[in-house]
């Protein structure tokens, strides 16, 4: 049996979660793997919460390599530099990306990881246009509030047990599972989503323990 609707499109790029033990040592692995990737390849970063920007506008301060922060179609150019969107401005320049580089090996870092599935989704839909041959990873870590409220504790017990410490980070298929699970969790919960600036705001307005 057809359904109605067709078929949900599920993004062509895979997601590779990398976690770290703590906000400073995530932000700081973030610039220097931008900066070693815009070496070969151009590298996209995108945020979701305005706080964030703020954070990312702090920590690429130290940047060695050149960088910009989107904010119109102007800014939006093939000259080496590290762009950073907001998830808004990254769809809205979507088709100008895929027209500058089509096809091209690249790489995409997500500062952070939305509390729900669509926008993040929607995001790897458009990053599959651009280029089949582009590589997706999603940064966070164990103070953000995905991994705070589910299973995070658990497992940075097993990180410290085999001898992590606080600038390395673990990427595994049980990591992104249980984030999944966590996504799943919350979006069961949440009906009529309230937007936030920071990932705590909007855990604050729409999900309860």
């Amino acid at each position: 049996m057809f359904s109605l609707f067709g078929k949900k499109k599920l993004p062509l790029v895979k997601l590779q979660d990398v976690v770290w033990v703590s906000q400073a040592a995530r932000f700081t692995a973030l610039v220097s793997h931008a900066q070693k990737s815009i070496e070969t390849k151009p590298v996209f970063v995108v945020y979701f919460f305005e706080n964030t920007q703020n954070l990312l506008k702090e920590v690429f301060k130290v940047a060695q390599k050149p960088y910009r922060f989107v904010a119109s179609a102007d800014d939006v150019k093939d000259d080496k530099h590290i762009l950073i969107f907001s998830a808004k401005e990254f769809i809205y320049h979507s088709a100008k990306l895929k027209n500058l580089f089509v096809s091209k090996e690249l790489e995409l870092f997500f500062a952070e990881h939305y509390p729900l599935n669509e926008p993040e989704e929607e995001i790897l839909l458009k990053l599959g246009e651009i280029s089949l041959r582009a590589k997706a990873y999603a940064y966070t870590d164990f103070e953000d509030g995905l991994l705070k409220h589910f299973e995070g504790d658990k497992i940075l017990d097993l990180m410290r047990k085999m001898g992590f410490n606080e600038h390395e980070s673990i990427s595994h298929n049980l990591v992104s599972k249980a984030i999944k699970e966590a996504k799943k969790k919350i979006s069961e919960q949440v009906r009529h989503e309230q937007k936030a600036n920071s990932a705590e705001e909007w855990f604050a307005k729409n999900y309860r323990l």
